[in-house]
């Protein structure tokens, strides 16, 4: 009788420590931070094994169709090539015990991996940021479908390609030159050029140097009047007097 009893404490006891180990997991780890980690591990793998795309291309309606007959939904794939986040392409990953559909865009060096599923959830969920292990994160559900964000570029950087991703209508570029901008032309303007350029030139150039160049240019014409009294201008072209 005695052994039956100590049996059925042992076991009653087992079960507290296995029930107490699943809540406290539960509450360290919830089900979003450990999206967090399969979302960074498909992030870093993808960089890893330079396998960014399964269909690489700057072309949202050669990526969005793409995806037929992959998936059992169809992911929205914008196009914000004007806004400074180039599309670079498209790949199927695995999320959330499900295939995803993952959208690759870039800005400067830094890629950006968008995945989208469809949601658990009926209600629209308002964009969350978070920061793991060196890389931002931001994630959101809208129009029953599930997005999570994740780059090593800088959060405010991630933050305005999220705004961009929801307000797609909104998605005009900006007609006032970025600090990088401004830092990139002051090291153009010191460094020698081997040849004039022409106006057609720049025009049928690259876009970033397109920009630099034209405004280059108009810098120039600028300070050509005031060349025998040296142009005090500083070096920020975006709040020059001359503009």
């Amino acid at each position: 009788m005695n052994w039956s009893w100590l049996a059925l404490a042992a076991s009653l006891a087992l079960v507290a420590v296995l029930i107490w180990t699943f809540v406290r997991t539960s509450s360290v780890y919830p089900k979003d931070d450990l999206l967090a980690q399969e979302v960074i591990a498909s992030h870093v793998r993808s960089l890893m094994a330079n396998h960014l795309t399964d269909i690489p291309s700057s072309d949202r309606h050669t990526v969005k169709p793409w995806f037929n007959g992959k998936l059992d939904f169809s992911p929205e794939v914008q196009d914000l090539n004007a806004q400074g986040f180039p599309l670079i392409g498209g790949r199927l990953d695995y999320l959330d015990n499900r295939p995803v559909a993952a959208l690759v865009y870039q800005r400067r060096q830094h890629f950006i991996n968008l995945f989208i599923w469809p949601s658990t959830h009926d209600a629209d969920r308002t964009r969350k940021p978070l920061m793991r292990q060196g890389y931002h994160l931001c994630y959101w559900t809208e129009g029953g479908m599930t997005y999570w964000a994740i780059s090593d570029l800088n959060n405010a950087e991630l933050q305005e390609f999220v705004q961009l991703m929801q307000n797609p209508a909104s998605a005009t570029p900006s007609p006032w030159p970025s600090a990088q901008d401004d830092a990139d032309l002051a090291l153009r303007l010191n460094e020698p050029q081997s040849e004039p350029r022409t106006s057609a030139a720049i025009l049928t150039g690259d876009s970033a140097t397109s920009k630099l160049s034209m405004r280059r240019m108009l810098l120039s014409a600028c300070c050509r009047p005031l060349q025998k009294a040296s142009c005090p201008m500083p070096i920020a072209v975006s709040h020059n007097p001359c503009w």
